[in-house]
């Protein structure tokens, strides 16, 4: 059950601190509930009570920029997460509500509009609190920047890094399926080296690599090859356009391998 309103003066839990970006910060603190608990205690104390309507505008949106950056980030994670539609537009529907000022001039609106939306956040952290918990800590980080750099319309930038998370993934796989082949083999290996592992031509056709074979499941093979091709676009002088649609669709690619069961990794 979410926290109760009524409760928030009776503690002020301060969410843990990540190093590894705002999806890291989610995954420490399991989702966003406890951070928007975090960023409204001081402001339900501090109510503004402005009576003229911009100067009220102006302060309210001043305090609560923080958590509004933070709500709409989670919102587009949500999305990268492939959380169902009917909770994202909840979610969005209530960011809405809650920066729409006019509509919260009055604490007791304010507190009701909250409460909604911390009861859907609620709902949708148990989901991306277990999705999350499959990422490494640079993953998170990587992916993060991923997203980042498409708010920016950075998008060579965006899918380089979210196609190394993929990358870094599949070494992480191989390491802990045979470390000593790994080393030998793949350590070095570039993720071009490493998919040739799982093509039906490939070069490795000794048995000692078939167990490391069985690590991507066959419906990814496919996914796999059109990271690749997008990442040599991002990453090296050719002539690709890489649009910002298309940059979203590789980062989205991106994360439902990671967030795939079969490819979770050892701590």
């Amino acid at each position: 059950m979410a926290t109760k309103l009524a409760n928030f003066f009776k503690k002020n839990n301060s969410p843990k601190t990540s190093g590894y970006g705002l999806i890291g910060e989610f995954k420490e603190n399991k989702g966003f509930l406890t951070i928007t608990e975090h960023l409204t205690y001081t402001f339900l104390k501090e109510f503004p009570k402005e009576s003229d309507e911009h100067l009220f505008d102006h302060i309210y949106h001043y305090k609560l920029g923080s958590f509004f950056d933070l709500f709409d980030f989670y919102i587009k994670l949500c999305t990268f997460l492939d959380i169902t539609p009917n909770c994202i537009d909840h979610l969005t529907n209530f960011f809405h509500l809650l920066f729409n000022s006019p509509l919260n001039k009055d604490i007791k609106k304010f507190k009701e509009h909250l409460q909604l939306a911390i009861n859907e956040i609620h709902l949708t952290d148990i989901e991306i609190s277990n999705k999350l918990s499959l990422l490494s800590k640079k993953e998170c980080l990587r992916l993060y920047e991923a997203i980042k750099c498409l708010n920016n319309d950075c998008n060579y930038a965006a899918v380089v890094m979210a196609v190394s998370a993929v990358e870094s993934r599949l070494h992480k796989l191989l390491k802990d399926t045979n470390t000593k082949l790994y080393k030998k083999q793949f350590e070095r290996t570039t993720l071009g080296g490493i998919i040739e592992l799982f093509r039906r031509d490939t070069r490795y056709k000794d048995k000692k690599f078939d167990k490391l074979k069985k690590i991507l499941p066959d419906k990814h093979k496919p996914l796999m090859e059109t990271l690749n091709v997008y990442r040599i676009f991002s990453a090296h002088p050719k002539e690709e356009i890489i649009s910002c649609q298309t940059a979203k669709t590789i980062v989205a690619f991106s994360f439902l391998l990671l967030i795939d069961e079969r490819l979770k990794t050892k701590n």
